[in-house]
């Protein structure tokens, strides 16, 4: 993507072309009380100009970002001002209290603009449900040479399903040992369209055993 702008300066025309390199991301992750949201830009690009330019040393493009979960926002944040060639990296974040029997919206954007062309980026998105989704697992329980730990079997009580499981088991790397059993918290996203529940991020913590699935 290149745009270009030509402006009359002290009666002359002065060229602008600038071309754009950046990309936008979002995070999700849980842990035992809180969600949290991420949202960034990262990128620079490439300005020449032509004909008659005076000096152009005051032109400067800076980040807008909007990061909103479960109507907490910070709102419209502004990141640093850089020169149109300089690299920019900004990031904002928000986290929320989760209540597992709510849902949460997750709306996002995040646009770079030019002090003397406006907005030249713009990537922006909603997840329209966030829920918490609860599985057990249990034995057998399994550890590879590397110390991670494999729970081989769902411990769902009777008449409860999970909406997220993961196979033959969920590795775990040593921050809670390797009890007998675990009850995994998931972050899910459901589509509103198709009813399809996309399993994010896991939260695990010890269990003294089966539980109900979600």
């Amino acid at each position: 993507m290149t745009f270009s702008a030509a402006h009359s300066l002290f009666a002359q025309q002065c060229y602008i072309t600038y071309a754009p390199s950046l990309s936008s991301y979002t995070n999700l992750a849980i842990d035992e009380t809180n969600i949290y949201t991420a949202v960034g830009v990262d990128g620079n690009g490439v300005m020449t100009t032509s004909g008659s330019c005076p000096n152009l040393s005051s032109i400067y493009h800076y980040s807008i970002i909007l990061n909103s979960i479960g109507g907490v926002s910070s709102g419209w944040v502004s990141g640093s001002q850089t020169c149109p060639d300089c690299y920019i990296s900004d990031e904002q974040d928000e986290q929320l209290p989760y209540d597992p029997s709510a849902t949460y919206t997750f709306n996002w954007e995040a646009d770079v603009s030019c002090s003397m062309a406006g907005t030249f980026f713009s990537t922006f998105g909603n997840i329209p449900i966030l829920e918490l989704r609860t599985a057990f697992w249990g034995p057998p329980v399994s550890i590879s040479p590397d110390g991670t730990c494999y729970w081989g079997s769902l411990a769902c009580n009777a008449g409860t399903t999970p909406t997220c499981t993961t196979g033959k088991g969920i590795p775990l790397r040593g921050e809670i040992g390797c009890p007998d059993y675990i009850r995994a918290t998931w972050v899910v996203t459901i589509d509103l369209t198709t009813g399809k529940a996309t399993c994010q991020v896991p939260v695990l913590t010890k269990a003294s055993g089966p539980g109900d699935c979600n």
